[in-house]
Order: structure tokens, then C-alpha cells, then sequence
């Protein structure tokens, strides 16, 4: 505490300070309990801790503290009068900062100020001017934001295939979503996604599985292809009828084409494709279950354009991936009800075999899978980079199995 005759100094050199610094020591001489004040000859008691957390002089923290609420209310009215008598510039500069605390009871909010909120970011020098919660908090090492971050994926594949076709028309005859999907998570996302109109009548009964998984897919690939072709051909006749040639776009040659096609194959050599009805697709998966294991044959089908435009004047390589699945037995929690449940939830009812092992069908009916999982899915995505590969740049091989397949 001042004594009576340092209170009588300070007050005398008041008097020498410039104005600026007359308002700011007016004002600090008014704020209850930092000073006496200069026409006061009593002495002040120590001051309260301004939240009732800390002392100050003790270095400790207080459980048994006042009211915190109506302390700061106080304080806070003592001081807006105080300051509007001796200095109402800074007063007012003093007020503006004043901020809102929140408060469990809406109805009740408690006003506190920026010399409050600096007391309480930083308890070992109560007396420090108020900085903004920003400056303080990074003063001490706080880190601020707004939300949580955001979690980045991983960096994209970079392939010379990929980076190729890029900037090229690729369409994808299949109107599978898993598909699409599948080679967009590989980096194609420029497909252009067109079905096959071509009908699935091949005959089952005088064609192998094999064949008869290929031959659609081939069939499929060649059938996009010529329509875009011919889409193309009535584009460029109608841009020359038009007035304009900004009347009609003519869309590129397309520079890959892909298709696939898959079937379950039972253990008696029968082929499964989409369940009719939901009668028919409980039975597929009985009889899955009950003949214990089954294959699933996917045959992918690409096609390009080639480059010195000989005869047939396109690139086509196919290859068909084999999968070996085997679904749980009745004993192992597989009972029609199961079954029942799960035809119920319209999961299956798209899919060749009638069931999604990427989804609810792969926990509740599968029990192994030997070889490719994305054959399973409906693609085997590295096989159909392969093929992309050959069409496109190494037009005119041949490679050993399909010379092994025409012996």
C-alpha cells in the first residue's frame, strides 16, 4: 500500500504528465483496491482476487471463495462510475471491450470485462493491460479453431495408363454401380457410363460357363462401341445441315471401352445370374448354402480403337477371373429364416447370385473366398488395368494364353 505522502507525490505529478497520460493514471487510480485514491487518507484493505480463484499474494487457489457473480457485477458498476467521472475518454474505450460470458442460466448472464478475462488467462500478473482472448491464448500456447480438421484421403494413384487416359472418352458399358465405382476409386473419373442394349440370349445349355460369361461381355463391348460410333456419325451429319457449327457438338471417338459380365456357377456346373423374384431368390441361396461351395466368373471385355486404323480397325483383349466361394452351413447359424431376413432386404436382388459380399451378405452368408474379393464385387479391377494396357499400347501382340486358348 501507498502511504498518505507518496499518495500526496503522485498526485503532484499528475499535474507534470502530458493528457494521454493523465487519463490513463486517473483512471488506474479509480479502479477499487489497485491504488488509493489521491484525495483518500484511509487505507485501502488488500484486494479481493478478481474471479475468487486466485490470490495473488498467496500464489494459492481458493475453494472458499465469495460469490464470483456479484463480486464482478459490483466491481464492474464501481468502475463504469468511477471512470465516467475521472475519464470518460478511456472509460469509454474501457467499456466497448466489455464482453459477455456465457452462463448455465440464460437468464442470468454474467458481465465481465477484458481486464477480468486477462486476470484469468494469465493468474500470475492479475494487474497486466487486457489483451483480446485471441492474443492471449497464443500467448500461452493455446491453439484455436473453429471446427475439427479435415481428413484427406489418400493421394491419387498415378499410373501412365491412368495419367493417359485422363483426358480421354472412356465408357463404361455396364450400368453396375459397384463397377463404376471401383475404377473410380483407381483414378477413372471421366467415365462416360453407357449399358449394353445388346439381349443376354446366349445359349447356357450348349455353351460352357466360360464361354458363355465371355461371349456376353464380349458382345456387350462391341455393341457400346458401334453405337458410339454411329452416335457420333449423326452428330457430324446434323452439324452439317445446321446453320451453325456451334449448333450441334460432335462427340470424340471413344479411346476405351469397358464391359464385364458375371455369373455364378454351382457346384453341378448350373449358371446363376439375378434372382426373377424374391420366391426364386430365397432358393438360389438355399440351394447355395446346401451344395456348400460355388464359383463366381467375371469375364472383362476392353476395346480400342487402333492406331493405323487396319482391319477390324479396333484392339479387343478379354480375360475371365475365377473365385472360389463358400457359404456357411444351417449348423453355423444359415437357416431359412436367415436367409428369409436377408432376401427382405433387397440387397441382393441386382446381383448375379443374389447376394452383395461387399455388404450385409458377406458377414451373414459368406464364410471363405479363395482368390480375387473384387471378382466377387464384379470386377477384378488389376486384370482390367492389364487389359487397358494391352489395347491401348501394345496393340498386335499376342500373348501366351490367348495363343493357348485358339490350340
Amino acid at each position: 500500500m501507498l502511504s498518505n505522502t507518496m499518495t500526496q507525490r503522485c498526485s503532484t505529478l499528475l499535474l507534470l504528465l502530458p493528457a494521454p497520460a493523465k487519463r490513463l493514471a486517473g483512471f488506474l487510480l479509480t479502479v477499487p483496491g489497485l491504488l488509493p485514491h489521491p484525495t483518500s487518507t484511509s487505507t485501502r484493505p488488500p484486494r479481493t482476487p478478481l474471479l475468487g480463484i486466485f490470490d495473488p499474494q498467496t500464489r494459492h487457489l481458493s475453494n472458499s471463495c465469495p460469490s464470483t457473480t456479484a463480486r464482478v457485477k459490483k466491481q464492474s458498476r464501481h468502475q463504469q462510475r468511477a471512470g465516467a467521472t475521472s475519464c470518460p475518454d478511456l472509460h469509454r474505450d474501457f467499456a466497448s471491450s466489455t464482453t459477455r460470458v456465457p452462463h448455465h442460466n440464460q437468464h442470468h448472464p454474467t458481465t465481465t470485462t477484458a481486464s477480468q478475462t486477462s486476470a484469468a488467462m494469465d493468474l500470475t500478473n492479475p494487474s497486466d493491460p487486457p489483451p483480446s482472448y485471441i492474443e492471449a491464448a497464443r500467448s500461452h500456447g493455446l491453439r484455436l479453431r473453429q471446427s475439427a480438421p479435415v481428413r484427406r484421403g489418400p493421394l491419387p494413384l498415378e499410373l501412365p495408363l491412368l495419367t493417359h487416359l485422363a483426358t480421354k472418352r472412356v465408357i463404361l458399358a455396364s450400368a453396375s454401380p459397384r463397377r463404376k465405382a471401383m475404377l473410380e476409386q483407381v483414378g477413372m473419373r471421366n467415365l462416360e457410363i453407357m449399358p449394353s442394349e445388346e439381349p443376354e440370349d446366349l445359349d447356357k445349355a450348349s455353351l460352357g460357363p466360360e464361354e458363355y460369361v465371355q461371349g456376353t461381355a464380349r458382345r456387350k463391348c462391341l455393341s457400346v462401341y458401334q453405337s458410339a460410333l454411329a452416335a457420333q456419325e449423326d452428330a457430324a451429319a446434323r452439324q452439317r445441315k445446321a446453320a451453325s457449327l456451334a449448333d450441334v457438338v460432335v462427340p470424340e471417338e471413344p479411346a476405351l471401352v469397358i464391359a464385364a459380365d458375371t455369373v455364378i456357377v454351382t457346384r453341378a456346373g448350373r449358371v446363376l445370374e439375378k434372382p426373377r423374384d424374391e420366391a426364386d431368390h430365397a432358393r438360389m441361396l438355399q440351394h447355395l448354402r446346401d451344395t456348400r461351395t460355388h464359383r463366381v466368373l467375371t469375364a472383362v471385355c476392353v476395346l480400342a480403337p487402333k492406331a493405323d486404323a487396319s482391319h477390324p480397325g479396333y484392339e479387343m483383349a478379354s480375360h475371365i477371373e475365377d473365385t472360389e466361394v463358400r457359404f456357411a452351413q444351417a449348423s453355423d447359424g444359415l437357416a431359412d429364416d436367415v436367409i428369409a431376413a436377408y432376401v427382405r432386404t433387397r440387397e441382393g436382388a441386382d446381383k448375379a447370385g443374389g447376394y452383395a459380399v461387399q455388404g450385409i451378405g458377406g458377414m451373414l452368408l459368406v464364410e471363405k473366398i479363395n482368390g480375387a474379393v473384387d471378382n466377387v464385387i464384379g470386377l477384378p479391377v488389376r486384370r482390367c488395368l492389364q487389359l487397358c494396357e494391352k489395347v491401348l499400347f501394345r496393340q498386335g501382340e499376342v500373348d501366351e494364353d490367348e495363343e493357348d486358348d485358339d490350340a
